[in-house]
């Protein structure tokens, strides 16, 4: 895919509902991009290279659901993270284990990619005044 230039910084989220909580209180920033990262990392079978095409097949066969429904659900969303370029990215993921899971993947697929920007992580509990308080 072709990379095209874009906003430099990059919210990768827990999922789409802590992307609703973020929306519902104002508190995205205009020059950024925020993206849900659908996926429950914590079981099933994958592949070394992430999200190549045996990647996908397997997590298909993990959750038990057709190419479509995954590619609306985790791929599509990810969109902006294999198209564009951004120097900072930051990580938006909880404590327990099926975050946990879900950000070693984000942070292997960037290492896959070579990616030299800044990474930071913000720690989403679920409670409003843990997700919107300054690091």
């Amino acid at each position: 895919m072709q990379q095209t230039k874009s906003k430099k910084r990059l919210h990768i989220l827990s999922g789409s509902a802590l992307l609703e909580k973020l929306k519902e209180a104002g508190a995205m920033e205009d020059d950024a991009e925020y993206i849900p990262f659908n996926e429950a990392m914590c079981w099933g079978e994958t592949d070394r290279e992430i999200f190549s095409e045996a990647f996908v097949q397997k997590r298909l066969a993990a959750h038990q659901t057709t190419l479509p429904k995954y590619q609306k659900t985790v791929l599509e969303p990810l969109e902006p993270l294999f198209q564009k370029e951004f120097d900072r990215m930051i990580l938006w993921f909880g404590t327990d284990m099926f975050c946990q899971m879900n950000l070693l993947t984000v942070l292997a697929y960037l290492e896959q990619n070579g990616f030299e920007g800044n990474v930071l992580l913000r720690t989403a509990c679920g409670r409003a005044e843990d997700v919107f308080s300054a690091p």
